[in-house]
């Protein structure tokens, strides 16, 4: 009898362990499209001995399978010898994902340029990686990630995300 016991349990654990992640209520899709976004605000330089610091806000665009607006806060980090700068900003999207999940998300973008100039169109292409990490609404539950590269605008992007 504890044989047949056993026997079951593995075998309920293989099939929920094997369950595909559409089974739990989540669709996995291909995401490809384009993104564009504008400096809002002022400028906020800082300059050091070996590197300059900028931070600023911006608004921007998506095209594709990300329909929709955004609203950011970026930093780039050049080295003063423009041959090399970094890239993060966090993006908060309003819009639709693959046109019938609507809402806000939030998206995490990181990305390099060498040689540099001091954004993109402005020197050599950059280059990156987004991260879907929350949002409301249809999104709410919504997981992803891809990269993004190119210029001037506007920057293709690709990637995967888990839909709620």
């Amino acid at each position: 009898m504890k044989r047949y016991i056993v026997v079951a349990v593995v075998v309920v654990l293989s099939a929920v362990m094997a369950a595909p992640l559409s089974a739990h209520g989540a669709t996995r899709i291909d995401v490809e499209g384009t993104w564009e976004y504008w400096p809002t605000g002022d400028d906020d330089i800082r300059e050091h001995s070996r590197y300059t610091v900028i931070r600023n806000t911006d608004a921007g665009n998506w095209y594709g399978t990300f329909a929709g607006t955004q609203v950011g806060k970026f930093v780039v980090v050049v080295r003063n010898d423009l041959s090399f700068a970094l890239y993060h900003e966090r993006i908060t999207f309003t819009g639709c994902v693959n046109i019938d999940h609507c809402g806000t998300m939030t998206i995490l973008t990181y990305g390099r340029q060498v040689p540099g100039g001091m954004g993109p169109g402005e020197g050599g292409p950059w280059s990156g990686h987004w991260f879907v990490r929350n949002g409301t609404g249809d999104l709410e539950g919504i997981r992803g990630h891809g990269t993004w590269g190119g210029g001037p605008f506007p920057i293709p992007y690709e990637g995967k995300v888990r839909l709620p």
